[in-house]
């Protein structure tokens, strides 16, 4: 017999929660903006899905009001049953769509129209070791052209860090033994209406490589019991 009672909100995670403690003194229009924000994460995730699936099937985006619909769409369909309906989340999530920024879907109709025109595959998995992966939103290796092509897109306010996509680069790099001064990289983010390209300067791919293998190896040993 179990000693810990089954609960309905076991394993959920709480908009206000003892974890973070930051909300104990917000005021209303915090309360407002932490909700709006928390919604616009979950509808990121959405946003990230239908167009993995736009890229995949090599359908270009033309209207951002269908972009828009389709999006609520694919939210309705990830929260419907037919026993019990559209869920609360789903309801919430669908009449969140109404204060999701233009810009957004100008951004995506971009991102996803980008990355059919490079022939790029979505949600691509990145492994070097059981301690260093990870999954970049598009990826492309031109092989003619010896072009790496990484393509982020983010859909929310904060301001992104332009060394993660020279990680998967770096992880990709090392996954295939491939050396970094003998390809060209095409790495950008999507986010706010613009396109940001990222131009790692010389040698720091390589320096990124080498602090792969090094905590690479600490975690090997480590998990081994070993000595670091």
């Amino acid at each position: 017999m179990s000693l810990i009672e089954p609960s309905a909100s076991r394993g959920q995670h709480a908009r206000y929660s003892p974890s973070k403690v930051s909300w104990i003194r917000y005021d209303e229009e915090q309360c407002n903006e932490s909700y709006h924000s928390d919604n616009r994460a979950t509808i990121g995730t959405y946003i990230h899905l239908w167009a993995g699936i736009q890229i995949q099937l090599r359908q270009k985006c033309s209207s951002l009001r269908d972009i828009s619909k389709s999006v609520r769409t694919l939210i309705f369909l990830q929260n419907f049953s037919e026993r019990y309906g559209l869920s609360d989340t789903g309801k919430m999530l669908i009449n969140e769509m109404g204060f999701v920024p233009q810009e957004v879907f100008s951004t995506v109709k971009a991102y996803v129209n980008d990355c059919i025109s490079f022939m790029m595959e979505p949600e691509k998995e990145l492994i070097f070791s059981e301690n260093c992966f990870g999954t970049c939103d598009a990826f492309y290796y031109d092989k003619k052209e010896h072009t790496l092509r990484i393509f982020d897109l983010k859909t929310g306010k904060g301001k992104p860090k332009i060394e993660q996509l020279y990680i998967y680069a770096a992880i990709w790099c090392l996954s295939e033994n491939v050396n970094p001064i003998d390809i060209s990289m095409d790495l950008r983010i999507y986010q706010n209406d613009e396109v940001a390209f990222a131009v790692p300067e010389d040698g720091e791919i390589e320096a990124i490589m080498e602090q792969i293998k090094f905590v690479d190896n600490i975690a090997t040993n480590l998990q081994k019991g070993g000595i670091v």
